[in-house]
């Protein structure tokens, strides 16, 4: 019996060589965070949005999840960037030339840890997460000044 192909979609993808490429696997910003003694990361509150007080102009402390493959020995930098493109921070992570069992294909690397910033305009403020100096990709946070409308349905310096 012949298999119905219609509609399935060409696949142009070799899972073999991406697995080994350096890249970004999530980026997420949250509340709070534990890790449990196997090394499990819980993450609590992840967000996309945040209000920032409006004579303050700087964010509250939150938490910053990185995960990577194929990272484990360089640098990785998460860069900053205002919504008109301007660098406000700079994190530098090293490393280590961890070593993985050898038969482990698919390596991780995880990194979580509280930043806060000075934000001095609202809007899109893009994470951008390389890897010995190319990007891997990242994603935006929306930076919004606290007016007393906001403030209604939630308070300032939090998370909406």
């Amino acid at each position: 019996m012949a298999e119905d192909t219609e509609g399935v979609p060409e696949v142009n993808v070799d899972t073999v060589q991406e697995l080994e490429k350096p890249r970004l696997v999530s980026l997420l910003f949250y509340d709070f965070a534990n890790r449990t003694a196997n090394g499990k990361f819980n993450l609590s509150g992840i967000f996309d949005r945040i209000l920032v007080d409006l004579n303050k102009k700087r964010t509250r402390s939150f938490g910053l999840f990185t995960k990577t493959a194929e990272t484990h020995k360089g640098i990785i930098r998460i860069l900053i960037l205002d919504p008109n493109g301007k660098l406000v921070v700079a994190l530098d992570f090293g490393m280590d030339a961890t070593e993985f069992p050898p038969d482990q294909k698919y390596h991780i690397t995880q990194a979580s840890g509280a930043i806060e910033f000075d934000t001095p305009i609202e809007g899109l403020y893009w994470f951008d997460v390389s890897y010995n100096g190319k990007s891997l990709g990242g994603t935006a946070l929306q930076i919004e000044f606290a007016t007393q409308e906001k403030r209604d349905g939630s308070n300032a310096d939090s998370n909406a």
